[in-house]
């Protein structure tokens, strides 16, 4: 008996075909292989594309640890930026608005200085004549803490306000002897502006000497006019601008004198520590 198994017949193109393609002719089938590979290319470009869209949104809103380092650390200095202007305005107008409510006692009086009350001579900048006087010079703060590049920290921000408040009232003190009684910010805001526009200045940002120069022509303007004929339509009171002028001079020699106190404070943090009374050396 022959137990030779059966000749394997040779597959043939139809049988590799799906049974639904079988009986169908030879010219859809030609148009059919075409087509699916087209439709699949396309479909999977389309998948990935979007897909890949669909996983960079999501990183984006749901982890922001999966940013660009560099993306970071501008929405980190972004956010520092907003918190930093956001303490100096509350900061400095919640004491605005709190001085308001004694203004007798804060307020700048020549007689009250000269009698010992020191604490006018910071403490009448802070105080207003009336609501619109307030509402003024806030609007100006908030400009002016805008302006003020980043390295104006808190701290710095207020030893600013305090020198050129001081100066302020030193200079009225001693330019003005006519001068009984003075309040406001706008003097103080004047130093601050300056000190801000020479501050980016100093970072290259050659459009803030645009501004320096509208800031001088308009304390130039300001001397022109008699004190006693310049009053502010919204407040009804004469203007001293010569508290301008010399509010302005105090933030520009601020401006001048922080790159010389970063200067020494980075060669002190250069400056090797002394270990048990030597001086350790970098290595060579």
């Amino acid at each position: 008996m022959n137990n030779r198994p059966a000749p394997r017949q040779p597959e043939t193109h139809q049988s590799r075909l799906h049974p639904s393609a079988i009986n169908q002719p030879e010219s859809n089938l030609s148009g059919s292989q075409e087509a699916a590979p087209r439709q699949t290319v396309l479909g999977r470009a389309t998948l990935d594309r979007t897909g890949l869209d669909k996983t960079r949104l999501g990183r984006a809103c749901l982890d922001p640890n999966e940013l660009d380092p560099k993306e970071q650390d501008r929405n980190e200095l972004d956010r520092k930026e907003l918190d930093r202007v956001v303490t100096i305005v509350t900061a400095t107008g919640a004491a605005m608005v709190v001085a308001q409510y004694f203004p007798q006692l804060l307020q700048y009086n020549r007689s009250a200085i000269l009698a010992g009350e020191y604490w006018r001579l910071i403490s009448a900048h802070f105080t207003h004549a009336d609501g619109n006087h307030l509402l003024l010079n806030l609007v100006g703060l908030a400009l002016v803490a805008y302006l003020s590049p980043h390295s104006v920290t808190t701290t710095r921000w207020l030893v600013a306000v305090l020198v050129c408040g001081l100066a302020i009232s030193l200079g009225l003190l001693l330019w003005l002897p006519e001068l009984q009684w003075y309040l406001g910010m706008s003097g103080v805001l004047h130093g601050l502006l300056a000190m801000a526009l020479i501050l980016r200045l100093y970072r290259g940002q050659i459009y803030c000497a645009a501004g320096l120069g509208l800031l001088a022509l308009k304390l130039l303007l300001e001397q022109r006019v008699a004190v006693s004929s310049y009053a502010h339509p919204l407040i009804e009171l004469p203007v001293i601008t010569e508290a301008h002028l010399i509010g302005a001079l105090g933030g520009f020699l601020i401006a001048l004198l922080l790159p010389i106190l970063y200067r020494q404070r980075n060669r002190r943090s250069d400056t090797p520590t002394p270990i048990n009374g030597l001086a350790s050396r970098p290595p060579e």
